[in-house]
């Protein structure tokens, strides 16, 4: 493992504990029917995220597998439906939160989370394709 990946993957998980910390705060200042309304809201919802997101990086892994000739399209591809999940994401979150008569300061909360881990998985990729890019020439 090179430097820039070492250090890409510590700008990584410095957002998400970051992004992490942010929502704990936020959730810690709700009142209890909020915290019971937003767990019972986002329960079902998180599962099928993630079933979602399991799915996209098995077609990633194996579409790579199947055509290493075409990795850097597939991960481009990839990168973008990920993007536009995460997006969608955060747009159906922020609706839902809005529904179910959230706080904005929570609302807000959420979205600064959501750009938190967003702008540190862009730094942490853009990190280490850098790293690697000079260490192939």
């Amino acid at each position: 493992m090179n430097f820039s990946t070492i250090i890409g993957v510590a700008l990584f998980l410095t957002a998400v504990i970051l992004s992490q910390k942010i929502t704990v705060n936020a959730s810690a200042k709700l009142d209890d029917a909020t915290k019971l309304k937003v767990i019972e809201v986002f329960r079902k919802r998180n599962l099928n995220y993630t079933i979602f997101i399991f799915a996209i990086v098995i077609l990633f892994l194996a579409a790579i597998y199947l055509f290493p000739q075409c990795t850097s399209k597939i991960t481009i591809a990839y990168a973008v439906v990920f993007a536009c999940y995460i997006l969608m994401k955060l747009i159906l979150n922020v609706k839902k939160l809005k529904e179910i008569a959230a706080p904005p300061e929570y609302i807000r909360s959420v979205i600064i989370s959501f750009g938190v881990f967003i702008c540190g998985a862009v730094a942490a990729g853009i990190v280490i394709a850098v790293g690697n890019f000079a260490l192939a020439y």
